[in-house]
């Protein structure tokens, strides 16, 4: 039973931490969400992201090695314990108050709400505490040492590479092979998402709740107050529910998913695009168009500094971030396929 416990946990650790290192910048993007003001509200962390980011990941699969191998092994159960405790923390808190609704435990490849994931913590932790109470018959590999280290390493270059690259292996769903309108669509039957009205009216000068059934509107003398819609259960979702190409007041996204053949220049801030004549001479011999969240009078003034012509269209922040990390990353589709996808 303490070997199993054991074993569990640190590939679990492992697990978690590598597939971060491999999409290190969606974990620094997940990390940025809890330190906004409307959450943690600690703002000045947003710029450390992206180092915090790269040192939990590799704690976690370090301490994972150590876990397995029986490397320092009660110095291994205490730092595991502290990070399940301040993980619990923050997946707590996001369910509580619904703050952040996906915790990015596992990146893409697996989707946890917030209590799911407050749930995971907890039995982690419990595991750890357990395996504190039994460290003394956990024994040690001989060549511990190198797998942690060697576990370190391979996690760090791993880092290194999906940070100038697109990560090994892409869990979302804009990878190449993706039929992005088959990734928007309902499978027929699905589940639907269930929503109940609550109808505040006053009725002899008392305000009450209604339900619509009562339909509170036929009662006489009630006035109307406000209405609250509340979601009961949550629906399918499609992995692709929020790609929406827009261009002042109209929606782009299917005219363009039809087209034989485009390239489009995804750009999370064109401010912030270094080299604007490498962009310029793609978007000129592939007639490429932009993609972006950036304001109207950035994308003017891009356009104005490449003096060239092409189409542009807005798109949700956490949509471009989820397409492709980099700025300015390129996706290529063929009838909405993705058939290319890279960092320009």
């Amino acid at each position: 039973m303490v070997q199993i416990i054991r074993y569990v946990l640190g590939i679990i650790l492992i697990i978690s931490g590598m597939i971060k290192l491999n999409d290190p910048l969606g974990f620094m993007y997940k990390l940025e969400e809890y330190f906004e003001a409307d959450v943690l509200n600690i703002p000045f962390m947003i710029p450390l992201a992206g180092y915090n980011g790269f040192v939990v990941a590799l704690i976690e699969v370090v301490l994972g090695a150590a876990i397995i191998s029986g490397f320092k092994t009660a110095k291994a159960l205490v730092l595991s314990l502290l990070m399940f405790v301040f993980f619990g923390f923050l997946t707590f808190y996001s369910a509580y108050f619904n703050k952040v609704t996906d915790c990015g435990c596992f990146g893409d490849a697996i989707h946890f709400t917030p209590w799911q994931s407050f749930t995971k913590d907890m039995i982690l932790l419990l595991a750890t505490v357990f395996l504190w109470f039994v460290k003394d018959f956990i024994i040690e590999w001989k060549n511990s040492k190198v797998l942690v280290v060697g576990v370190a390493i391979f996690g760090s270059v791993l880092a290194l590479y999906s940070v100038i690259n697109i990560p090994i292996i892409d869990f979302r769903p804009y990878k190449i092979g993706a039929d992005i309108n088959a990734g928007m669509k309902m499978p027929e039957g699905a589940a639907r998402d269930v929503f109940n009205d609550i109808w505040k009216y006053k009725v002899d000068g008392v305000v009450a709740d209604y339900s619509t059934k009562d339909e509170p509107w036929k009662i006489k003398g009630a006035e109307f107050v406000s209405r609250e819609t509340i979601l009961i259960s949550k629906g399918y979702e499609p992995p692709i529910h929020d790609f929406a190409l827009i261009k002042g007041d109209e929606d782009y996204t299917q005219s363009i998913l039809d087209l034989d053949d485009v390239y489009m220049v995804f750009s999370l801030d064109v401010t912030k695009i270094d080299d604007i004549k490498n962009l310029k001479e793609f978007i000129a011999d592939n007639k490429a168009i932009l993609i972006t969240p950036s304001a109207n009078e950035d994308v003017l003034k891009l356009k104005q500094k490449m003096v060239i012509e092409f189409d542009s269209y807005s798109i949700d922040n956490i949509t471009c971030k989820t397409v492709i990390r980099h700025n300015p990353g390129v996706l290529r589709l063929k009838k909405g396929v993705v058939v290319e996808k890279f960092i320009l």
